[in-house]
């Protein structure tokens, strides 16, 4: 199993992991945004996967919260050209997030 361990600023809203897949070790990509409302005081983690010309991406979405440990998991099946299992995992800490992603 692969694993990359990328720390994202808490001043960056967006950012994207590109995961080699494949015996072709293609690249697929995912776009992992963050939004913090501290009105509500609230974190929403959202990932948007590859997507082909003319298709709509697959979109999760997870709240944060000190319940689950500030922590949020996504994982991916993709049996198309590529079949890889993939599992993404947002982390808050008090000066970054963390997203590691497992394959």
């Amino acid at each position: 199993m692969n694993k990359i361990y990328v720390e994202v600023p808490i001043t960056t809203n967006q950012t994207t992991l590109s995961i080699p897949c494949g015996d072709d070790e293609s690249l697929w990509h995912f776009t992992v945004i963050f939004n913090e409302n501290e009105y509500l005081h609230k974190r929403l983690v959202t990932v948007m996967d590859n997507f082909d010309d003319g298709e709509n991406p697959a979109v999760q979405s997870m709240l944060v919260t000190n319940e689950n440990n500030r922590t949020a998991t996504f994982e991916y099946h993709m049996d198309k050209d590529i079949k890889a299992d993939i599992k993404l995992s947002v982390y808050y800490c008090k000066e970054c997030r963390i997203i590691t992603a497992e394959w």
